[in-house]
């Protein structure tokens, strides 16, 4: 904020822990089936439905949040109870706002806290499949193959409890936010013979939106930068050398010749 005369004041803030947190919660629910066909043994073929939705999750509003309300709205802003004048809230000296537009000007007075507090919420929804072949080959050793993936059909976020969710599915934001892909898919092939293993894992993620700098909530997401697709391949060999068993010695009781 700038003060009345076109100069920047400086508020003071108070950061940190808060001893009020409450636990997050959250609810989950999920279904599935397996299937296993008779006439193709060592098939598995898996799909499940999971939902989550993870409420009262710590972090912090932000000055501008909080000074903005406070200073259009007044005490009646729901953050009013965490700006004061003089000193900080309920601190001896401190002194409440009392009207909108109290602040702006008079910021070398204002102390306010941001510590962390119950706000976010999160909320997922999608399918998992897999699908898994093991091939006994008899003498000739074993064989497995499998794939699995992952869809996501909703995945969106909550950053205020005033605020509503918006979505980050097919989102890659900075170090600490992740890569939010709309699916992903693994595979696997492995063959075994006695000590000897070959096998090779894939795994691919389809290109995603570039938030990095952006704001998600309020951007439009389709102005975001492209990020291609990815894909990797793993592969190892492996053998393991087994000793052979040593000889024991049989043994006798004590009474034996």
């Amino acid at each position: 904020l700038l003060g009345i005369t076109g100069f920047p004041d400086q508020p003071q803030v108070q950061t940190g822990s808060n001893p009020d947190l409450r636990p997050s919660t959250a609810e989950s629910y999920t279904a599935g089936v397996v299937y296993r066909p008779g006439n193709i043994p060592g098939l598995t073929v898996t799909a499940d439905y999971f939902r989550t939705l993870q409420q009262q999750i710590p972090g912090v509003l932000g000055g501008e949040i909080i000074l903005s309300s406070v200073e259009a709205l007044g005490p009646a802003s729901p953050y009013a109870s965490l700006v004061a004048f003089n000193n900080f809230p309920g601190q001896p000296g401190s002194r409440p706002v009392t009207a909108p537009y109290q602040l702006d000007g008079n910021l070398a007075s204002v102390f306010y806290k941001d510590t962390l507090i119950n706000i976010a919420a999160s909320h997922i929804e999608g399918f998992d499949f897999s699908a898994n072949y093991d091939w006994d080959l008899h003498r000739y050793g074993q064989a497995q193959l499998g794939v699995n993936a992952v869809m996501f059909t909703l995945n969106e976020t909550k950053t205020y409890s005033q605020s509503n969710y918006y979505n980050i599915n097919g989102l890659d934001f900075a170090e600490g936010g992740g890569a939010n892909p709309n699916y992903r898919i693994t595979a696997l092939a492995r063959y075994s013979y006695e000590g000897a293993s070959a096998a090779i894992n894939m795994n691919y993620i389809p290109g995603l939106d570039n938030a990095q700098g952006r704001d998600p909530e309020n951007e439009d997401q389709f102005s975001f930068m492209k990020i291609g697709d990815y894909l990797t391949f793993d592969m190892r060999l492996q053998y393991e050398f087994r000793a052979k068993p040593e000889a024991v010695a049989p043994s006798y009781s004590k009474d034996a010749r």
